[in-house]
């Protein structure tokens, strides 16, 4: 972690400041805590810093509750964890009866959470500022480490965890720490769930950029393209082939992303298995090699996740390939709530209301675009004298037919990621599946 954050840093993965930033910078090559709060969902009081912890004192705006979050990065050297836990052990006191401490350790509590060897002799000091303030090891779910040296064999410990108070406890009953498996970093990342699902949303047509990625998805395009269309003139047959594209692409679209998601959720699960596996013996050089390339697979989705986003994000200074898609994620968001119209004001008139909203535009563009039934003119042809008239062979060359080559070049100078075009279908479908369409 760098020893300064600037506000310019700050703002590249948070464009839209909707959260709150606080850090303790790093020493050297360790140490350094980053703690980012939703202001959505919670205000912060106060704050405050320790050597190795960082508090924000929080209100929870949903369940109306004060509570604090301990930021924890443990002392990485062993002559350093005695101080360590005397902090923890004076933030825990300082703290109100609601609280959660949770990050990296760096201490293992038993000899269950490591493959081998013995546990620190700080150990039981831990244990015993844990049993002192009462605290509740939150049950992870997963496999039983979260760190490893990657070397074989492999060193694994349960360096990452989480301590509630009761009344933390109380307020989030049914939460639990969820493991995932470690696509990138030496640690797993640990996910606090609070036990409660988020509402369903309705999904509805949007061309993905990733489907020209797909196998079949050419020859599919080349199916449906090729179908019989009667239709009166050339743009009504476009019009009609991008409908019916639309109609079959939505469903297959949908069932495309369940079945990545189911897909990579089955890589996770068997790359936590084989993890697993990894906790009790060594893996045998088949099962190691299965979990390289299933560490390969999930970082070509993970690539595909970054590019769905990105599309959303319309961030045209960041390139495909920076893996930043939680970045994207938050941009896309971000413009989503920066889109979204509450009201218009017309005049003294506050207009509210979806359907009003709608009405009331719908009649602006009418107005604006629509003619203006007062000033209809004619203009007569011998106001121009005959250098001024366009000649018949130049009204030949300006009305000819277009080329495919011109109409080739035309499309394909045409920018990516922009707004799409007719039923949401942008530019990237009809440069990517030029040879078929044409």
């Amino acid at each position: 972690m760098q020893q300064v954050l600037e506000d310019s840093l700050i703002r590249q993965f948070d464009p839209m400041q909707a959260y709150l930033w606080k850090w303790i910078p790093s020493h050297g090559k360790s140490g350094g805590i980053l703690s980012g709060i939703n202001l959505e969902f919670f205000d912060v009081g106060s704050f405050h810093e320790g050597q190795f912890i960082l508090q924000l004192n929080l209100w929870d705006k949903e369940r109306k509750r004060k509570w604090n979050l301990l930021n924890v990065y443990g002392a990485a050297h062993d002559e350093n964890r005695r101080e360590f836990l005397a902090e923890l052990a004076r933030f825990c006191n300082q703290s109100d009866d609601r609280f959660i401490a949770g990050g990296d350790f760096n201490l293992v509590r038993f000899n269950s959470e490591k493959n081998k060897g013995t546990i620190n002799r700080h150990s039981s000091l831990f244990n015993a500022v844990i049993d002192s303030q009462e605290l509740l090891d939150l049950h992870m779910v997963g496999g039983k480490y979260t760190w490893t040296n990657n070397q074989d064999p492999p060193t694994l410990e349960r360096l990452d965890r989480c301590l509630v108070s009761k009344g933390w406890e109380n307020l989030f009953p049914t939460a639990f720490l969820q493991k995932l498996p470690r696509e990138m970093s030496d640690h797993n990342p640990l996910i606090l769930s609070s036990g409660t699902a988020p509402p369903l949303t309705k999904l509805s047509f949007r061309f993905e950029t990733s489907w020209l990625k797909q196998p079949d998805f050419m020859d599919k395009v080349k199916t449906i393209w090729m179908k019989p269309c009667h239709a009166e003139s050339v743009v009504d047959k476009i019009q009609s082939k991008l409908k019916r594209f639309k109609q079959y692409f939505k469903g297959w679209g949908f069932n495309v992303q369940g079945e990545r998601k189911k897909l990579r959720a089955k890589l996770q699960d068997e790359l936590l298995d084989i993890e697993q596996m990894e906790e009790d013996a060594l893996l045998s050089l088949n099962m190691y090699n299965r979990k390289v390339e299933i560490q390969s697979n999930i970082l070509k989705m993970l690539e595909e996740d970054e590019l769905y986003w990105f599309k959303r994000s319309h961030e045209k200074w960041l390139h495909e390939g920076d893996n930043n898609t939680e970045y994207f994620h938050r941009i896309a968001n971000g413009r989503k709530r920066k889109n979204n119209i509450i009201s218009f004001k017309n005049e003294d008139e506050t207009i509210e209301g979806t359907p009003n909203l709608i009405l009331h535009a719908t009649e602006f563009y009418k107005n604006l675009f629509g003619p203006d039934i007062g000033n209809l003119f004619h203009l007569d042809s011998d106001l121009w004298e005959e250098g001024e008239l366009v000649s018949e062979e130049d009204n030949s060359y300006l009305t000819r037919p277009f080329t495919e080559e011109e109409i080739k070049s035309a499309l394909f100078q045409m920018k990516k990621n922009k707004a799409a075009g007719p039923y949401s279908i942008p530019v990237e479908f009809f440069q990517g599946c030029w040879d078929i369409i044409k």
